[in-house]
């Protein structure tokens, strides 16, 4: 019946797969943004269709990419925190919180895409690998943050620039490509206060299923505790 219903209406409707390719989310991402009232959807038969216009998800590409700082004080605005906002940065902030509501992961994809962050990837041993988890000069984030229930042995954080050579050397890192890397050090001065929306963003750049679910699954808490 789905089908004759998007055959009768010049095909201008989406099935749950179709809209959740275009929007570079999963499926169940879809299914619980339709059940939760978040993405107008009709249901024909057993299937759920979704109009393929305003409601399809496409990120905006913003004029010019955010910095590291703009990037830190939308992650602080998104949990609550504004002091020391200017009003009129407080409301581009809220412009951008409501993009990321609307169109999820892909507008953090973008948003995430910051010029003055230098990322550096490392191969190590477990034991030094280790070490660097609790090296008190790197703030975790990403799939190595205690929020983000992906585990494993690697580490991603945030580092000085000042000290990134240092830890390279204490800790015996050798640079690898991102596919054998199993650290991530994203050098930016100051580092920030990792935030929900760092660790988000940097879960999208393991590019692995399990962490841009891990991301989903944040993101869906964020968007929901905003809604209270």
């Amino acid at each position: 019946m789905a089908e004759w219903f998007r055959q009768r209406y010049h095909s201008a409707m989406l099935s749950i797969q179709e809209y959740a390719e275009r929007a570079g989310i999963s499926s169940q991402a879809v299914r619980k943004r339709i059940l939760t009232g978040r993405l107008p959807a009709r249901k024909v038969g057993r299937e759920w269709v979704i109009a393929d216009d305003v409601d399809t998800p496409r990120p905006q590409r913003p004029g010019r990419k955010l910095s590291t700082a703009t990037f830190d004080e939308l992650a602080a605005y998104l949990d609550g925190d504004t002091a020391g906002l200017h009003p009129d940065r407080l409301r581009r902030a809220r412009e951008r919180a409501s993009l990321i509501t609307r169109l999820g992961l892909p507008q953090i994809a973008e948003y995430a895409r910051r010029p003055d962050l230098h990322v550096r990837r490392f191969r190590a041993g477990d034991a030094d690998v280790a070490e660097l988890r609790i090296d008190p000069r790197i703030a975790l984030t990403g799939i190595s943050h205690p929020d983000a229930e992906v585990y494993g042995a690697s580490v991603d954080a945030y580092v000085s620039s000042a000290t990134l050579d240092d830890i390279e050397l204490f800790h015996m890192l050798d640079p690898a490509s991102r596919r054998e890397a199993n650290v991530v050090l994203r050098a930016q001065d100051p580092p920030p206060r990792t935030r929900r929306l760092h660790i988000i963003a940097d879960l999208l750049d393991d590019h692995r299923a399990r962490s841009t679910a891990e991301a989903e699954r944040l993101l869906d808490q964020l968007i929901e505790e905003r809604g209270r």
